[in-house]
């Protein structure tokens, strides 16, 4: 029972409901002697495991399904809905190439053809070889298997070999969502990357960061000081996908990231914020006025109300949301997107720590 509950007689009369219990997690109780974490764990329909990239760029990983663990992302750019998605590439290799020097430079007649292992290239010059072009392409697939847990991290050169406390760090201080504890994980690599494997064309890392469609920006809200030293918030984040690329073509998809956000209305899918001004002037879309409060992120284009500062603050306070701490800091005279966000709550979401797998 989603909202909770023993399977005896005892609670035969209720309605599958939080409200059963003190404490619940995404709806779900403390039950079968498990808490609501551990129980969210064993069915891991509403659990993530997220792994560091680079920066504060992560992948979202879903064991639900059946499928082991793949990555949640978007098969297109213009995919309504992100999926978990699986990688399936195919190296093409030209038939000719090149002849190049044991430093990789070019030698012999520019119309020179070359296969690898004709031995033109070695009568050239000593050490040269045959250099021949590939090209990979492929798609992402809803139907493909993931990884088992174990899979996801190559823990052979950890050193360690009892289970401890460990936690990578962010650009925030922690990494989000991931478990307390896990083998070895302080010192392991990791080793899926959502289908991508290394080839002569590149490494799995490079082609996963470069594709986009399963890599996401987690950046937190309420950041105070350098590298976050401080936060007026606790556990709220945006989470902004990199598979629309660089729309801008300033060489920094970072900045681009359009956000997950639910749509208003009840039962709605998680998508990516509109790309174009809404018709309710909330979200005012890509463009350069997505950026209202001009501080240099756009912060998933959150429209501001023609109000100061203190208005903001005065609305912020009253809405009564119980998952920011300790009142505000925000207290300039022009509002901020960022505080527009955590009133408007469409895009912000809150990471909950759950146990191990």
């Amino acid at each position: 029972m989603w909202g909770g509950g023993d399977d005896d007689t005892s609670g035969k009369d209720l309605v599958p409901s939080p409200d059963v219990c003190q404490h619940p997690i995404c709806g779900v109780c403390d039950y079968g002697g498990h808490s609501p974490g551990e129980n969210i764990v064993k069915t891991m329909e509403a659990s993530w495991t997220f792994r560091h990239l680079e920066d504060d760029l992560y992948l979202m990983l879903s064991g639900a399904g059946g499928q082991g663990f793949r990555c949640l992302g978007f098969q297109e750019k213009v995919a309504p809905y992100p999926a978990s998605i699986v990688w399936e590439g195919t190296t093409m290799i030209e038939e000719f190439g090149t002849c190049v020097n044991a430093t990789g430079f070019p030698i012999g007649p520019k119309d020179m053809k070359c296969k690898s292992d004709d031995g033109q290239c070695a009568a050239l010059d000593e050490g040269a070889k045959c250099k021949v072009e590939a090209m990979e392409s492929g798609e992402w697939r809803t139907d493909l298997d993931g990884v088992e847990l174990e899979k996801l991290d190559d823990c052979a050169d950890s050193g360690l070999e009892e289970e401890g406390e460990w936690k990578l760090t962010g650009v925030d201080g922690h990494t989000p969502g991931v478990p307390s504890k896990m083998k070895s994980a302080a010192k392991c690599d990791l080793a899926y990357f959502c289908g991508f494997t290394d080839t002569e064309v590149g490494t799995a890392k490079s082609k996963l960061l470069a594709n986009g469609g399963a890599v996401w920006n987690v950046r937190p809200l309420a950041c105070q000081g350098l590298m976050c030293q401080t936060r007026w918030t606790s556990e709220m984040y945006t989470v902004r996908t990199m598979a629309v690329g660089d729309q801008n073509m300033n060489n920094d998809a970072r900045d681009d990231g359009r956000c997950l956000y639910f749509p208003a209305g009840v039962g709605g899918i998680p998508e990516m914020t509109p790309e174009a001004p809404s018709d309710d002037g909330m979200w005012l879309g890509i463009g350069k006025d997505a950026d209202a409060d001009a501080n240099g992120d756009p912060e998933c284009g959150i429209a501001l109300r023609d109000e100061t500062g203190l208005e903001q603050n005065e609305r912020f306070n009253a809405g009564g949301n119980k998952n920011v701490e300790n009142g505000t800091v925000h207290d300039g005279e022009h509002p901020t997107q960022e505080k527009e966000l955590l009133i408007n709550k469409q895009a912000v979401f809150r990471f909950v720590p759950l146990p191990a797998y």
